[in-house]
């Protein structure tokens, strides 16, 4: 049996008296004299059953079929051309239901349930009952805030158990004359399908919003890393002017002199030159007069080989000079 979402009980009509049982067991309470008996009660005596009834019983739920017996209402069979449309069928019933009750269109409640016969032929059997008639039979209900469906015994039986939900009953049930139903019921379909397909693009729109948000947010915490990186390596790597200075010096060395390795921080600068006895002393000089608030450290390192030097001063004495130079407070 298929499970609900919402179940509903449901509330059985007999000739003396009105009574709530669960689906599993209605089938067990059907008695087939309901339908084979004339008795119809009337105002007064509908009332008097209903004054029974206890809505307030556990099995009682928010909704409920009530199963009333084919001859308390106006039933009635027809004929129909095969080539009938489906669409004219409930204006056909219409019309079959005021004339079986005598009452306007616009206070009858009526049922149909379609068959073919032989010929493709359409039989339709229309249940009718007039607005008052129904009121009378809902009103117990309805006054404890219950949502009742009336569907005739025999439709309820002739419905598979698998099939009689409360949206499937509902089709069984007895209304008012609805020409815009369908259409009400595909505009209904087309806003929940709108509904799903908004909700899932916003659902959709909304992950890529914070997956991209994640990503912006990591991407601007790495370059402010980088930055700040950056900005840490250039304070270090900038020289003052002492370096600058002393760059300068290594700069304008002559072209006779090589410059191993150079080292400057802050208010240090240290160097190793290979040149010649005779090219180092003036250079010297020169470097001591042209910055005389400079303290200077010389460390001489005599060659014997002169490999390092062109052949042209093959014959001078080549030395390996490491110079520290300070800048004075």
């Amino acid at each position: 049996m298929m499970k609900l979402i919402k179940p509903y009980s449901v509330a059985l009509y007999s000739a003396d008296k009105c009574t709530f049982y669960d689906r599993n067991e209605i089938e067990k309470r059907i008695d087939t004299s309901l339908q084979s008996s004339d008795f119809i009660p009337d105002s007064s005596q509908l009332f008097a059953m209903q004054k029974t009834l206890f809505i307030n019983d556990c099995k009682v739920k928010s909704r409920a079929v009530i199963l009333v017996p084919d001859h308390w209402l106006s039933v009635s069979k027809h004929v129909l051309e095969p080539l009938t449309p489906s669409s004219l069928l409930p204006l056909a019933a219409l019309s079959y239901a005021v004339e079986s009750t005598f009452s306007a269109p616009e206070t009858v409640l009526f049922s149909f349930r379609k068959a073919l016969v032989e010929d493709k032929q359409i039989q339709l059997s229309v249940f009718a009952c007039s607005a008052e008639w129904n009121k009378q039979l809902v009103s117990p209900f309805q006054s404890k805030n219950v949502s009742c469906l009336i569907v005739p015994i025999s439709l309820w039986q002739s419905t598979k158990p698998s099939l009689r939900s409360w949206s499937a009953l509902s089709k069984y049930a007895l209304s008012s004359y609805q020409p815009d139903y369908k259409k009400s019921q595909q505009m209904k379909r087309l806003w929940l399908c709108l509904l799903l397909f908004s909700v899932s693009i916003h659902s959709i729109a909304y992950g890529y919003f914070l997956s991209l948000e994640q990503r912006i947010h990591q991407s601007l915490t790495e370059r402010q890393s980088l930055l700040e990186r950056q900005s840490a390596w250039a304070s270090y790597q900038e020289p003052n002017d002492f370096v600058l200075s002393t760059l300068r010096l290594m700069q304008a060395l002559p072209t006779s002199v090589r410059l191993v390795s150079f080292d400057g921080q802050n208010q240090q600068a240290d160097f190793q030159l290979t040149l010649t006895q005779e090219e180092f002393e003036p250079l010297l000089i020169s470097w001591q007069q042209r910055f005389p608030n400079w303290r200077w450290q010389v460390s001489e390192l005599h060659q014997t080989s002169s490999d390092v030097l062109s052949l042209s001063e093959s014959s001078k004495e080549v030395l390996d000079v490491f110079i520290s130079v300070f800048e004075s407070e």
